[in-house]
């Protein structure tokens, strides 16, 4: 599992990688991070192009490439 600003709102959006599911999923917190709300459901990440592998997925969010960014 990981914890990233996808929408660039200010909260934490819950990732994670599942054996059984080809890809990482993800659920976007429509809350805040004092009061997260996560009851969304998931879906596949990237958004506009999905990534889907094989075996256990473990996202890591960070900026990879050093431009203060981050990288997913």
């Amino acid at each position: 599992m990981a914890l990233g600003d996808i929408d660039d709102d200010g909260d934490m959006d819950l990732f994670w990688g599942d054996y059984f599911e080809p890809g990482i999923l993800f659920i976007e917190n429509t809350g805040t991070c004092q009061s997260p709300s996560l009851g969304g459901e998931p879906v596949s990440f990237p958004l506009s192009e999905p990534l889907k592998t094989s075996g256990y997925n473990a996202p890591t969010i960070g900026d990879v490439d050093g431009d203060g960014t981050k990288t997913y």
